[in-house]
């Protein structure tokens, strides 16, 4: 893991100093636009789509467990086959499609079930395919974000891993912050519409962010996974 571009102390510092504030950066708009979704799920789901309340209940808890159990699957595939940072481009792109696609049957009407009726195979079909396109992105990010931001520093600071670290959680907390006072005010007040529209935005800038700092950043190459290891074991 190298970069050719780090010479010197100072300039080695003014680069951590642009990466970190890109991660960082990155990673509270993505908080926001995971929690401020998966915290309103269940009422978008029964005030319009129209699903029972233990349905609708249910619909998040899975899909929430959904999103986190293929972190497994997000950290195997950054690994395995792709750096962490294409890693999490590709799976942030998946999590922006999904997003796309749940604001789109928001909007047009003819998507959405009339006034009380369950959603119809189609809608159901695109309902599930956005929500779950969303969890398949959250677990890569979630997987490859964290670890790409371990990369850029020196792993024999331990001031400056344990500092990054702090920012890090603060970072989250701040995203959790905004997306549960100001983004549920939205949703109460202005509509799903706006709040999804805001989602896509913000997603959006939090991937661009973070696609800009690639010429900067350091890039490990993916050298096989532990739970491909812990399989040849077994098999043998």
């Amino acid at each position: 893991m190298s970069r050719s571009t780090w010479t010197g102390k100072g300039r080695r510092q003014i680069l951590e100093s642009m990466v970190e504030q890109k991660l960082l950066a990155s990673l509270v708009l993505l908080k926001l636009v995971f929690l401020s979704n998966a915290t309103n799920f269940v009422a978008y789901f029964i005030k319009s789509m129209h699903y029972p309340t233990a349905e609708a209940a249910n619909m998040v808890t899975n899909f929430l467990g959904t999103s986190f159990l293929l972190t497994i699957f997000g950290g195997f595939i950054c690994d395995s086959f792709f750096t962490r940072f294409e890693t999490f481009i590709i799976f942030c792109a998946i999590e922006l499609l999904g997003l796309i696609l749940l604001t789109f049957q928001a909007l047009y009407h003819p998507l959405q079930p009339e006034i009380n009726r369950r959603p119809s195979l189609y809608q159901a079909a695109i309902l599930y395919t956005g929500l779950y396109a969303i969890a398949i992105g959250v677990g890569g990010v979630k997987a490859s974000l964290p670890a790409h931001g371990a990369d850029q520093l020196d792993r024999g600071n331990q001031r400056s891993l344990s500092a990054f670290f702090n920012w890090f959680f603060f970072s989250l907390c701040t995203g959790g912050l905004i997306a549960s006072t100001v983004m549920i005010w939205i949703e109460e007040n202005r509509g799903w519409n706006w709040s999804f529209l805001i989602s896509i935005v913000a997603l959006s800038i939090a991937l661009c962010i973070f696609a800009i700092g690639f010429p900067i950043y350091r890039y490990k190459h993916p050298k096989g996974s532990a739970i491909t290891r812990i399989f040849k074991v077994r098999v043998q």
